[in-house]
């Protein structure tokens, strides 16, 4: 086989490579002296060095590739403004001459010189690229690659002797709490939620397999092409691994490039399910609940009720929170956390009665709230329960409100709060309220439930995030598999 480069995935490849190190040169230098060469050199600069020393090599080789000289040689030192806007005219050029399929006339191992293979390992976000050069790359990409002495040709893809496009990155929960932020998130969720109502992601209901009474595995799958999102989370809900010192929830979440299929990422996703699933929440207080909302309850003390606590009152100043727990123990360690200003409440009554959202965050399978307690006007959300044979809402309260849900699909199969009513007893589902396809609340007096099962897409629209601020920010490890 020639080694003669074409259209094949060492040029792929290098099209992203110089993409994503012209992107991060203009982050970089932005306010910089002009004299690109002097500011190389400068210390303290803000991209470490060698990258900055490697631009003027590839600088140099796109310019001469663009007008069909191929030529590796030392750059001169580059005035900054005008050397950018040759470096993405260049970029420009190079990217209709691969599209073209032309050979380029160079031979493979002049692309991967050392300065490109180092360079290789440093390869950062390439975000805002289509509109600061045109180039049709997919923004808030990553790529990592191993660089052999041997070129790989076309049809050699992964055979451990050549160019391997992502090393996964793999990320652990202390990764994962480092980078999410739950403001962030929220915003994230409102994203997510409307893109799948508007019908721009493909997710199939997610598939469960009993493991034992209350006890199951679950896939959830997502693909969002808008936004280059492609991946799935494995989870695990094992009620029984309380008693163990155990988290009764555990997942993991893979991130695929939709592109080329490779597996990207692989991270914790207990985490991320706990937090997505309160940011999705304080999206439905943000559309559903009156602007004028200031009492919330709280019906549990565990993983969900902290993370709620946390994410509620981003959305609303709520002047009173109220929690009650069937675990007395538990309340107690819930309201007495630092700075919660959680008042205990004798009964689930009494911490419902008033208030403006309630939130169910209890292992209920049976109804923990009654339609009774529950205020005109109120706004509650119900984020358990998520099997035909499950209920953990009053049957009564779910025909006195207005119902939405995340997933009409998914309620109407997975919901045993939500089945016997019917799907015409749907309002809307959040995305379509958030979007103004669907009216939310209608009167001050309305109640207004929020039935959450949970979407794959935010899951992995959450993963997305992580994976991207921990490029940004160095964490993780990358693993070759």
């Amino acid at each position: 086989m020639s080694d003669e480069v074409t259209m094949s995935d060492e040029i792929t490849m290098l099209r992203h490579t110089v993409a994503a190190l012209a992107y991060r040169a203009d982050k970089a230098m932005r306010g910089a002296p002009a004299d690109f060469a002097g500011y190389c050199a400068a210390p303290g600069s803000r991209m470490p060095g060698e990258i900055l020393a490697h631009m003027g090599d590839l600088f140099d080789w796109a310019v001469r590739l663009a007008d069909g000289s191929h030529e590796w040689r030392d750059s001169p030192a580059l005035e900054w403004e005008a050397g950018m806007v040759r470096f993405f005219a260049a970029l420009e050029a190079f990217d209709r001459r691969l599209a073209s399929g032309e050979p380029l006339g160079c031979r493979a191992e002049k692309l991967f010189q050392a300065p490109v293979a180092d360079a290789l390992t440093h390869v950062g976000q390439i975000a805002m690229l289509r509109r600061l050069a045109g180039c049709p790359v997919r923004a808030e990409n990553y790529f990592h690659a191993e660089i052999s002495s041997r070129p790989r040709g076309r049809g050699a893809v992964g055979a451990g002797d050549g160019v391997r496009l992502a090393v996964p990155l793999w990320l652990a929960e202390q990764d994962v709490r480092a980078v999410l932020s739950l403001p962030e998130l929220i915003g994230a969720m409102e994203s997510a939620l409307v893109a799948f109502s508007t019908g721009k992601v493909d997710q199939p209901v997610r598939t469960a397999i009993e493991v034992h009474d209350r006890t199951f595995f679950a896939s959830m799958p997502a693909y969002d092409g808008a936004h280059g999102i492609l991946g799935a989370k494995l989870v695990t809900v094992f009620p029984e691994n309380a008693a163990r010192g155990l988290h009764t929830h555990l997942a993991a979440i893979s991130l695929f490039d939709p592109e080329t299929g490779e597996l990207t990422a692989v991270m914790d996703g207990r985490y991320i399910t706990e937090l997505r699933t309160a940011a999705a929440s304080a999206v439905s207080v943000r559309h559903l609940a009156r602007e004028d909302a200031a009492i919330l309850a709280i019906l549990g003390s565990g993983v969900q009720a902290r993370s709620h606590l946390a994410a509620l009152p981003l959305v609303r100043p709520f002047r009173e929170i109220r929690a009650w727990s069937p675990t007395p123990e538990h309340l107690r360690e819930f309201a007495a956390a630092p700075a919660s200003q959680v008042q205990p409440a004798r009964s689930a009554a009494d911490a419902v009665r008033g208030a403006d959202v309630v939130l169910i965050a209890t292992s209920a399978v049976t109804p923990a709230i009654d339609s009774a307690w529950v205020a005109d006007g109120a706004h509650v959300i119900a984020i358990g329960a998520c099997r035909p044979s499950q209920r953990e809402i009053d049957p009564a309260l779910v025909a006195r409100a207005a119902l939405f849900v995340d997933s009409r699909a998914a309620a109407v199969k997975e919901s045993g709060d939500v089945i016997p009513h019917g799907a015409e007893h749907i309002r809307a589902e959040l995305g379509e309220v958030v979007c103004g396809r669907k009216p939310g609340r209608r009167s001050a007096e309305e109640v207004t439930l929020y039935k959450s099962l949970g979407l794959a897409i935010e899951d992995l629209t959450a993963a997305d995030l992580v994976y991207r601020r921990a490029r940004e920010q160095g964490r993780g490890l990358t693993v070759n598999l």
